[in-house]
């Protein structure tokens, strides 16, 4: 008896220590009540912490590579959060059972808080900013100003491939605000209404069925012809129409027109077929429509179809007055039997227009050394892109006989074109005020083909400059070397004392050859004396000076005022008279002050130029001068150093020195 004792007591007393709650005081032990062995609870070994060490999940072991960047974080919330004092576990505690559907669930159901409240993608960063002066009484803004101002805010209502970008949402919301609100932001939907997805195109036809007031102020349609016109349930293009009688523009477009540079967008719309129907243009001329704008596109049947039916449509009456012009996707190949018809048919549509001003040829290699010089004369704006097989010397052709009328000039992703035509663009373009060049080209059809399938840039010597000329922007200049260079920079400094209207300077260009000495040294060198020459250092003007330079009434001219007052009237009226002169004058003792201090600057720099290299002109017109030379190769998207830095800087000491 005396030697079982000590053997139950001993097992009695490890049972209770194993146990959860003190109702197991009365337990007796019994191998049927005995929990299984994959039932037990692990016993746990670890030392007694606080709440929130407590709550946080278990995490697996860190790989190597990741391991410094958990150190870095952990250090971090280490060092930001506050400490608190820990408080001893209780040596019993219950344990909850869950079952297996809530154990699998939990880590998505309860995640663990985010204690340094990062930056959270749903929530958006607001940056306090000063007040910049007075706020004006948008209310009674002239409609004519609030709905150029909400146009500017709001335009475009679409991205890429028909991507909403919340701008007719937030014209909704702007329209709630005041009446004069409501007019301004119905106007600016009106000009140019949102017709994408299909509900909203029917929506819209609907309200112009009921309500005639909004038909007159509609000036412009965007269709997706996909989605609206094409299907069981796409609307009628005619009866849409009907509800417009002001119609000024309209473009029948396709979302993937935007992408029609690639050779996998060239097939989709042959999935939907759809052409431009006569009862289009017979319903302009009963209505007695007169559109100025009007944009052909070859991919929505085929290229040779859509010309023919341009060909008769610009004799009609409604083409009349067309000012605007945009040709897209006609493309043949070099040895096609339609192309000969193709280029015929070009002509006489462009001829038939009188009053042709701008026109716009994107994604045509119908565009050659046959049809380039049969181009209007009238042209005042053209744009050529996306033309693989355009050249420098078609551009040349049109530009001898008929750029005297030209004034603005876009040129983007010509692969084969270069810029010979600039040694003479003076000469050649005497109005032009806008120059755009875009020399990246993109093509994901085949790899490596975004190089330029010319030698050089300018093989005829250094561009010659319009006087005239507002803004030049020149995007990725390559197959140019050093000397080239600075024969192009050194022209646009010699030209400076002519530019009486430039504002805008924008050159990227890709340096070919030299090393990367000779490139910081002429980076150093132009750089520098464009912006030198160039740039407006002046104070900004019209623009409400910050609270630090507002002028303020100091004490002694509200003590000389009052005094002035008091000593001839006591009337309020003199009294604020007084104090509004003594601002007037501290007003105008600033504005003296700015204008010696620009006035000096301009004087210092004048010496400058003139000790370094006796060109002392300085231009000082331009509000921006944003010059960029490099080596490196061209990317659609080009990535910097921030786009490989963390998202939170480390605050590891150690680690920074390690």
């Amino acid at each position: 008896m005396a030697s079982t004792s000590p053997t139950r007591l001993r097992h009695t007393r490890r049972v209770l220590y194993a146990e959860d709650s003190d109702n197991d005081l009365d337990y007796a032990p019994s191998r049927d009540d005995r929990p299984s062995r994959s039932q037990r609870r692990p016993q746990s070994y670890r030392e007694a912490s606080d709440e929130s060490s407590l709550e946080e999940p278990l995490v697996s072991r860190p790989e190597p590579g990741r391991r410094s960047s958990l150190i870095r974080t952990r250090f971090a919330q280490q060092a930001t959060l506050p400490s608190k004092p820990k408080r001893r576990r209780p040596t019993k505690r219950k344990y909850a059972t869950r079952s297996a559907k809530d154990s699998i669930s939990a880590p998505w159901k309860k995640r663990k808080p985010n204690p340094l409240n990062l930056l959270q993608p749903e929530k958006a960063i607001a940056f306090p900013l000063p007040p910049s002066g007075k706020i004006p009484q948008w209310q009674n803004l002239p409609y004519e100003a609030l709905i150029i101002i909400l146009r500017h805010a709001a335009y475009p209502f679409y991205e890429d491939r028909g991507r909403s970008t919340g701008s007719v949402e937030w014209l909704c919301a702007i329209g709630r605000l005041s009446r004069s609100f409501q007019d301004a932001a119905t106007g600016a939907l009106l000009a140019a209404p949102p017709l994408y997805p299909l509900w909203r195109a029917k929506s819209f036809l609907a309200l112009l069925r009921q309500n005639e007031k909004p038909r007159n102020r509609i000036k412009r349609l965007d269709i997706e012809v996909s989605e609206l016109l094409v299907g069981k349930n796409a609307i009628d293009l005619l009866d849409l129409l009907d509800c417009v009688p002001n119609l000024e523009q309209i473009r029948l477009f396709n979302n993937d027109d935007n992408a029609a540079r690639f050779s996998w967008s060239q097939f989709i719309m042959k999935k939907k077929k759809w052409t431009y129907p006569v009862e289009l243009f017979d319903k302009f001329d009963e209505a007695n429509v007169r559109l100025k704008a009007f944009e052909w596109n070859g991919r929505l049947s085929s290229p040779i179809e859509v010309l023919r039916i341009m060909s008769a449509a610009h004799t009609r009456a409604c083409f009349s007055q067309i000012e605007s012009l945009t040709l897209l996707n006609f493309s043949f190949e070099d040895k096609s039997p339609e192309l000969p018809m193709a280029q015929q048919l070009f002509s006489t549509s462009i001829t038939a227009l009188p009053n042709l001003k701008s026109l716009s040829i994107l994604s045509c290699t119908l565009l050659d050394e046959v049809t380039t010089p049969l181009l209007p004369p009238t042209l005042t704006s053209l744009e050529i892109a996306y033309n693989i097989t355009f050249l420098a010397e078609y551009l040349s052709a049109f530009l001898i006989s008929h750029g005297a009328h030209l004034t603005s000039l876009t040129l983007k992703h010509n692969q084969s074109m270069s810029l010979d035509f600039l040694t003479y663009l003076a000469h050649w373009t005497p109005r032009l005020r806008h120059l755009t060049l875009d020399l990246s080209y993109s093509d994901p059809s085949a790899y490596n083909e975004v190089h330029p399938l010319f030698e050089d840039a300018l093989p005829s010597g250094s561009p010659t400059w319009p006087a005239s000329l507002v803004s030049i922007a020149i995007k990725e200049l390559r197959q140019i070397n050093l000397s080239e260079a600075e024969q192009f920079f050194q022209s646009l400094v010699d030209m400076a004392p002519q530019f009486d209207s430039l504002r805008h300077v924008s050159i990227k260009a890709i340096i070919r050859d030299g090393s990367w000495r000779e490139r910081a040294a002429l980076r150093n060198k132009w750089i520098s004396k464009i912006e030198r020459v160039f740039l407006d250092t002046s104070p900004p003007r019209n623009i409400a000076s910050p609270p630090a330079l507002r002028p303020q009434i100091s004490s002694s001219d509200a003590a000389t005022a009052t005094s002035d007052s008091d000593a001839k009237t006591s009337s309020q009226g003199r009294r604020s008279g007084r104090l509004r002169e003594a601002v007037l004058d501290r007003q105008s003792q600033n504005e003296d002050l700015l204008r010696t201090a620009s006035r000096r600057q301009l004087e210092q720099r004048s010496e400058a130029d003139i000790s370094d290299g006796g060109e002392g002109f300085i231009h000082g017109r331009c509000s921006v001068v944003a010059i960029s030379m490099s080596d490196q190769r061209p990317a659609e998207t080009q990535l910097t150093e921030k786009d490989f830095l963390d998202d939170e800087p480390s605050d590891d000491e150690d680690y920074r020195d390690g």
